[in-house]
């Protein structure tokens, strides 16, 4: 089998996904740039840690030796980094010091690398620019990004979504009608504070309305305060970061669910939603555009309408995630791809 090294935060749970289906194509091994928490994650694959905690600073890219050096033991066909602001930069650097003869670069962005650090700090453009230059495969997540990627390249890129490893069962009569569920960050950029206001709303014509907020963030407080304030707190409950078990666990039981940011690429946890039957509340941005049409699949939070859950509307997110969305399916168009 050819060898493939993977470049990014090991931690990630977009990251795992990529090793587990990449596995049975190719012999994997892992750079993760992060410390890792969890070795148990990736059995019996070999795995480099340069053990950065906390965030990727300039400093850090003094690592580019240990990069090299590390990739050069491995001798891979694939060289693949995952996040171009910071990771791929690292990599950069490392390709320009290094020659790596018989590698093929790929590159993959996944959506603020690209939507919000390329936009806001020059140093990171043109390095970002600089790599995609250099790489020989160019990824994205949504077509929004690929879109922005175009405007400073002329080489070809790809979109393959970070989709669902398969598909979880569905069963309508398990869904709780008066259940919202929220689990985007608590940040600024997810508008958690609009969900509870828009869900305000809701419980003024439905007494009976839960919400429950999942997710860590430095809104927490903010928000807790918003909801003591619009006299919220018998009817929105804020549970903290869940595992994928937990969260699977709300999405079969909510009828609806909010993911409204301001900026994003493709949301693994809206794919999520969908593919449990959750009704999608979600914000006019081109990313949501590409998964939910108003009315027809889903509501757009911007539009004052009525929010009804509708069975159909879920059996025909379900569909579309089967065919658009399931990541054992994208990596093989992806594989073939880059052996091209």
């Amino acid at each position: 089998m050819k060898k493939y090294v993977l470049i990014g935060d090991a931690n990630s749970v977009h990251f795992q996904k990529w090793v587990n289906a990449l596995l049975p194509h190719y012999r994997v091994s892992i750079i993760s740039v992060t410390k890792i928490i969890d070795f148990n994650l990736y059995p019996n694959i070999e795995i480099w840690s340069l053990g950065i905690i906390g965030n990727f600073k300039l400093i850090n890219l003094m690592l580019f030796i240990r990069l090299g050096n590390i990739i050069n033991k491995i001798k891979p066909n694939f060289i693949h980094v995952h996040y171009l602001s910071s990771y791929g930069i690292l990599l950069y650097f490392t390709l320009f010091f290094f020659r790596f003869r018989t590698a093929k670069v790929i590159a993959t962005a996944w959506g603020s690398d690209v939507l919000i650090a390329m936009r806001h700090t020059f140093f990171i453009r043109y390095f970002v620019k600089k790599l995609v230059h250099k790489s020989d495969f160019i990824t994205t997540d949504a077509l929004i990004v690929k879109e922005y990627l175009q405007k400073i390249t002329s080489k070809n890129i790809q979109n393959f979504v970070f989709g669902l490893p398969s598909m979880p069962p569905f069963n309508a009569n398990k869904k709780d009608l008066n259940l919202y569920f929220s689990n985007r960050n608590l940040s600024s950029n997810y508008n958690i504070d609009k969900v509870v206001i828009h869900f305000n709303s809701i419980v003024k014509q439905n007494k009976n309305a839960k919400l429950v907020i999942a997710n860590k963030g430095d809104e927490m407080v903010k928000l807790q305060k918003l909801v003591e304030h619009l006299s919220l707190q018998e009817a929105i409950i804020f549970v903290g970061f869940l595992n994928a078990n937990e969260q699977n666990q709300y999405y079969q039981k909510a009828a609806f669910y909010y993911s409204i940011p301001t900026s994003d690429a493709t949301s693994v946890s809206l794919l999520e939603a969908m593919a449990h039957g959750c009704m999608p509340i979600v914000s006019d941005i081109a990313a949501n555009n590409e998964w939910i049409t108003h009315k027809l699949n889903g509501y757009f939070i911007e539009n004052k309408c009525d929010i009804i859950y509708d069975e159909n509307f879920a059996l025909h997110n379900i569909k579309i995630i089967e065919e658009k969305a399931l990541f054992s399916k994208i990596i093989l168009t992806y594989a073939k791809q880059i052996e091209l």
